[in-house]
């Protein structure tokens, strides 16, 4: 009996260390580590139980680096707990991730586990409504806290269950229009706000009857960088001049096809002072195309340069009325000019665009002052003219600049920026402005853009540019690469 109960012993002690010894082990790495509940403020991390810990701890922080193991002890933590279900609460909302990782403890023995990454809830779209009429279209406007993205749920039934259709879409402006919508049909909505994979709860779903049929037009910006530039080093090359470089932007605008081509920095002269110019070569290259009358043309009483140029197909469009252009600051226009589809009748106001070029807040401001200029004079001339409007153009801005001068204004408006709503996007890794390096950039950020209103949609949105391994190959055509867009008119 004593032999026996000894055995038993032992084998309870390979089965369950005695407190001594537990105290003396290294818990096991924590596994099965999930996020088990989320909210706007907190989050909850489960974990199965790790053999010889004692106690648990959670930590997280707001970068991966901060909860290495030589600094976890200064992230923030939850207190000990004897259960592998911990609660962190009370966090800043962000719509970055949190990292977070788990401990598990035995005394002074610590095992982590993997970091893991979540967000927080963001908070539910609010005000959910359909604004617009037959001439504009129609659109969706919500508010509350922003977030990362939102998906739009459309549906022709209020319980959202028939010829259901969902968007993807990134818009700041919390504005989305949808499209091929069938006028006189009612469609059903509803926002769903997401940050990652964490989706906040539905909206409230709102109805209304489609108030108009869609009208396809592609459009296009393009800087084509002064000719004066030639023979300057810029990036990684000296710059080709325009009589090798216009073959490549003739290759680009040909592959992408534009309706409409916004251009900018396309007034040097080729040849003679008060010969043609830089868009009036492009246009008799491409030979299907039209100038838009928006500047007193050299040779003419008072005649200047603007350097901002709309093209228009010539057998599909036709300019109604005369164009033109506004200044928004010093040295600083947009050319403006109504066109009209010849068969469906379709009318809207195309806006090329080139805003003040350097960094740093003060500049960002300037810009933002430039935007809401432009929009003020719209807004004039749509007092008279009331049509759609597309802008395009080198607005020298993209989100990661101090202030997203023209960003801030044209959200402020309820307009969106193309990329943020379009449902297909091409090259978007790659910037619109190239710097003229042999090698294409490609963190994804655009100083070009193609701006709508609310009313007007986008399908698809697309960085133009012919590489090879992620290099130019010949001549660079531009120090930009073009952006084009696919946007749906009301009419």
């Amino acid at each position: 009996m004593a032999l026996l109960t000894t055995v038993l012993a032992l084998g309870a002690g390979v089965l369950s260390p005695s407190s001594a010894q537990a105290v003396a082990r290294t818990p096991a790495k924590p596994t099965a580590v999930r996020v088990a509940a989320i909210g706007g403020t907190s989050f909850t991390v489960t974990a199965a139980r790790s053999a010889y810990a004692k106690k648990y701890r959670l930590s997280v922080a707001t970068t991966r680096a901060a909860l290495a193991v030589a600094r976890i002890r200064t992230a923030r933590s939850t207190a000990t707990a004897t259960s592998p279900r911990l609660t962190v609460k009370g966090l800043p909302y962000t719509t970055a991730p949190y990292y977070y990782r788990v401990q598990a403890i035995n005394g002074t023995k610590v095992r982590y586990s993997d970091i893991g990454t979540t967000y927080l809830r963001p908070a539910t779209p609010t005000g959910l409504r359909a604004v617009g009429d037959a001439r504009h279209g129609l659109a969706l406007v919500w508010g509350g806290r922003a977030a990362p993205r939102y998906v739009v749920t459309q549906a022709t039934d209020a319980a959202l269950t028939a010829n259901v259709r969902t968007y993807s879409i990134l818009s700041q402006a919390r504005t989305f229009t949808p499209y091929d919508l069938t006028r006189g049909t009612r469609y059903y909505f509803r926002v769903r706000a997401y940050s990652g994979t964490v989706a906040s709860a539905p909206s409230a779903v709102v109805s209304a009857v489609a108030p108009a049929s869609g009208h396809n037009v592609r459009v296009m910006t393009y800087n084509l960088m002064h000719s004066s530039r030639d023979g300057e080093k810029v990036g990684t090359e000296t710059v080709a001049p325009w009589s090798q470089r216009r073959q490549g932007v003739v290759a680009l605008v040909r592959k992408a096809n534009p309706d409409v081509l916004g251009l900018q920095e396309a007034n040097d002269w080729v040849g003679a002072v008060k010969g043609p110019r830089m868009v009036d070569d492009l246009r008799d290259r491409l030979g299907t195309y039209s100038l838009a009358s928006t500047e007193v043309t050299p040779g003419q009483r008072g005649w200047f340069r603007t350097a901002r140029y709309l093209l228009y197909r010539t057998s599909t469009y036709r300019a109604v009325g005369a164009g033109g252009n506004w200044t928004l600051d010093t040295g600083r226009f947009a050319a403006y000019q109504v066109l009209q589809h010849r068969t469906t009748g379709a009318r809207f106001l195309a806006v090329s665009v080139h805003l003040e070029a350097g960094s740093g807040r003060a500049v960002d401001l300037r810009r933002q002052a430039q935007t809401e200029r432009l929009l003020s004079l719209v807004k004039s001339f749509q007092s008279h003219t009331n049509v759609p409007v597309i802008y395009v153009g080198d607005f020298n801005s993209h989100e990661r600049n101090v202030v997203d001068g023209p960003g801030v204004a044209f959200r402020a408006a309820g307009h969106v920026d193309a990329d943020e709503v379009a449902q297909t996007l091409g090259n978007r890794r790659y910037n619109s402005a190239n710097r003229y390096l042999r090698t294409a950039p490609a963190s994804g950020l655009h100083i070009d853009h193609v701006y709508v209103p609310p009313g007007v949609a986008v399908r698809g949105w697309q960085v133009v540019l012919n590489l090879t391994g992620g290099r130019f190959v010949g001549p660079i055509p531009s120090d930009h690469n073009p952006v084009a867009a696919d946007v749906v008119l009301p009419y």
